[in-house]
């Protein structure tokens, strides 16, 4: 190949770029399809495009520089719709594109030229009705000053058996109707059981009001059983489970009787381990019995302190309360350092292709209380832990805890972002935080909100006192 060649090649190269960034995601944005007719090689060399779009037809030239032999612009006349000029500028008293009566503009421009070309191809479309099938949200999103105010509107609005009916006729098909009848009139009785034990007067002294939680959350738990499991077909059939207990047991050692050795521990049978099997936990290596000296605590069971670390919106007060605190939750972030990447402009191709698809992801612990073992037991695709330094210095003069890691998705997969493997918590103490399993269980916030509410009452005498005195309450 001579200098010639080279030099032809080079420039295709650059329209061909011009044509990746500005021509084809306009076209592919606005349905048309398209491809490369003709290269020619007079002058700079230039391009012939055909696109088309409901059975219209259109070319248009593409040219290196504005200043090119005349007999190129009558060619791209006589054969092409338009001219499309690389370059930053355009002459309209230029010489040689006087005579040139078709539309002609730098390349960033081609959307002036579209629109017209949109138009020609207008057609009267319409969509066949298709009747929708009726869908349940699975998610909801608050945004209100008060969340929680807002959330028993929304409750305390849907209180009604035919919604209910048609929620369980989605979730289960093969149900008769005498049972998704009865599984909803079950639900409404526990919803109405919840409304009434959450709307404490707060008035009432703090062990009434305990216990009004402890029995609308253990109705809540009941509502969800028999609204998610097609083992339980009525009100009765949940109400039975509690003839074993809520199913958590508590202890502390008489040897070094203190709030920070008080632990809970999850026995294999209750509600509570009901409820976790209808949210996918295995309860088979649960605890068969409770708990009765210090040699039986072992698996599946947690101090006091360590299920309250995993609620973010009390770990400021924790800190403050607990000489011994271990963060239970940290606050991922993507880190733009650790996947800088340069893209050449002339680059023809993407080059070597790691065989490794995903992203680095940074996580950070205010408190400074975390470890590598922490970071290591996170639920997601994570790999290659490790610790980093503080990207953020110049953000605040926060000092963190930071940690790196790799979290492995389809990077060019819109809708596989790094943070839809992470199963993040938000709320308004810590807007993005993913918790710290407990050993054995995975990491839902749900889960330890509900252990907290069903072990405080289990302690009450104890806890109230204690969460009195710290504020907690």
């Amino acid at each position: 190949m001579n200098y010639l060649d080279a030099g032809f090649q080079a420039r295709m190269e650059v329209l061909q770029g011009e044509i990746n960034n500005h021509i084809k995601p306009l076209l592919d944005g606005h349905g048309w399809t398209w491809e490369i007719e003709s290269t020619h090689k007079e002058g700079d060399g230039f391009l012939i495009i055909k696109i088309e779009k409901n059975s219209v037809i259109k070319k248009f030239g593409i040219i290196y520089g504005q200043q090119v032999n005349k007999s190129i612009y009558s060619y791209i006349q006589s054969v092409a719709d338009a001219c499309l000029i690389h370059g930053m500028t355009f002459d309209s008293n230029c010489s040689f594109s006087r005579d040139f009566t078709k539309p002609l503009m730098l390349i960033n421009e081609f959307l002036n030229i579209l629109k017209d070309w949109n138009k020609e191809c207008e057609t009267d479309v319409t969509e066949p009705y298709t009747p929708k099938e009726y869908q349940i949200p699975s998610n909801v999103h608050l945004s209100a000053e008060n969340p929680s105010e807002q959330c028993w509107m929304l409750i305390n609005s849907l209180k009604s058996t035919e919604i209910y009916k048609r929620y369980i006729s989605q979730r289960f098909e093969d149900l008769s109707h005498e049972i998704i009848n009865s599984k909803a009139e079950g639900i409404y009785f526990l919803i109405q059981n919840v409304s009434d034990y959450y709307s404490t007067d707060q008035s009432q002294n703090i062990t009434q009001r305990l216990l009004n939680l402890y029995y609308g959350t253990l109705s809540f738990m009941e509502a969800d059983i028999l609204m998610n499991s097609n083992e339980y077909n009525d009100l009765q059939s949940v109400e039975n489970i509690t003839k074993h207990g809520h199913g958590l047991c508590t202890f502390m050692p008489e040897e070094n009787y203190s709030m920070e050795n008080l632990y809970t521990c999850l026995l294999k049978q209750g509600l509570f381990a009901e409820w976790l099997k209808v949210h996918g936990y295995d309860v088979s290596k649960f605890r068969e019995r409770r708990v009765k000296k210090t040699n039986d605590i072992g698996d599946f069971c947690y101090t006091f302190n360590s299920i309250l670390n995993r609620l973010p919106e009390l770990a400021v007060l924790m800190r403050f309360i607990d000489p011994n605190y271990h963060t239970g939750y940290l606050e991922p972030y993507y880190s733009h350092s650790l996947n800088q990447s340069s893209t050449s402009f002339f680059k023809s191709d993407k080059g070597y292709q790691a065989q490794n698809a995903g992203s680095y992801v940074v996580f950070k612990d205010e408190s400074l209380s975390s470890n590598l073992e922490d970071v290591k037991s996170l639920i997601g695709p994570l790999e290659q832990f490790a610790p980093c330094d503080d990207e953020d210095k110049s953000f605040s003069n926060t000092k963190y805890k930071c940690y790196s890691a790799f979290i492995r998705h389809d990077y060019d997969n819109k809708k596989e972002k790094w943070d839809t493997f992470l199963n993040s918590h938000y709320n308004a103490y810590s807007p993005y935080s993913i918790l710290i399993p407990l050993k054995g269980l995975k990491d839902v916030w749900s889960v330890s909100a509900v252990m907290t509410l069903i072990y405080i009452f289990n302690n009450s005498p104890i806890l109230s006192k204690y969460m009195e005195k710290n504020a907690i309450w």
